[in-house]
């Protein structure tokens, strides 16, 4: 489709320099006001021992060299005020977001 935008190959691409480009994965960026999960950067879980929490993404910031933005949140941790978590990256780590499963 014309309109599509190109999401990259389909398969892993390795470069002249050694370096491999993962397949292509479907990327929705972050934009104000969207509702994503929250990791702690505590191992054993921040507040109350949560393990991830919700957060509102409040500001993102698009680098040019990054495909995955940082992000600045307003977390909910359970049973605690509303905190401001900055500089957040997308992953699976301490101190990450990711987007909620789609059920």
């Amino acid at each position: 489709m014309p309109n599509e935008p190109n999401l990259g190959p389909l398969e892993p691409t390795r470069l002249p320099d050694g370096e491999v480009r993962p397949m292509r994965q479907e990327f929705t960026p972050p934009t104000i006001g969207r509702v994503v999960l929250f990791t702690p950067a505590d191992p054993n879980g921040g507040a109350n021992g949560a393990r991830e929490y919700v957060a509102i993404v409040g500001q993102a910031f698009h680098d040019p060299g990054n495909p995955r933005p940082y992000v600045n949140l307003l977390t909910f941790p359970p049973f605690q005020p509303p905190a401001w978590e900055g500089s957040v990256q997308e992953g699976e780590g301490p101190r990450s977001w990711r987007w909620p499963p789609k059920k």
